[in-house]
């Protein structure tokens, strides 16, 4: 990644430092957008085979039998713990790997993170269709997020409804995607 990505901070003690900077990217998988935080993000784009996992447990597992190698995109799906899997990474040493989360993740997650695509799963949004070895591209320049397997052929067919009553349909009336 280019200097000109990068904001600087500057403190009397240490001088200019480095920044955590985000961006919202949108594309194939998330077509009403993301966020990505840049900080360990050192190029322009990224590429990698998705591993989509739906647990916690599952991923994590799956992280320490060494059943992922950089080169992977992280995929966790609705309900993960993200700091915990992030931390699992971190201590095999895939610090670098992109992690793709369905939720939003606190500001001490280290590596590349995205989050809150949009729409999600729940809304039949194209993360419901990603399945492990899809390839993904993060196009920083681009601001693109982008799945370069066919997923229109294995989209779920609508959205699941809930029926909502009183305050709360009133609420999800009035509320849209934050991004």
């Amino acid at each position: 990644m280019t200097n000109a990505h990068m904001t600087h901070t500057e403190t009397a003690s240490t001088g200019p430092a480095p920044r955590v900077d985000f961006a919202i990217l949108h594309g194939t998988l998330a077509p009403a957008g993301c966020v990505i935080r840049l900080n360990g993000l050192d190029e322009d784009h990224r590429e990698g085979t998705a591993r989509v996992f739906a647990s916690t447990a599952s991923a994590i597992e799956a992280i320490w039998a060494s059943e992922l190698r950089m080169g992977h995109v992280v995929v966790l799906r609705a309900g993960i713990d993200i700091d915990a899997v992030i931390e699992a990474l971190n201590a095999n040493g895939l610090s670098q790997a992109v992690v793709i989360a369905e939720d939003r993740f606190n500001g001490t997650c280290l590596g590349p993170v995205v989050s809150g695509i949009t729409p999600n799963s729940a809304a039949g949004g194209p993360i419901a269709a990603l399945l492990d070895d899809d390839v993904i591209r993060v196009d920083i320049i681009g601001r693109r997020i982008d799945v370069l397997n066919d997923l229109a052929a294995r989209a779920p067919k609508g959205a699941r409804q809930q029926k909502m009553f009183g305050p709360l349909a009133k609420y999800a009336a009035m509320v849209s995607c934050a991004l």
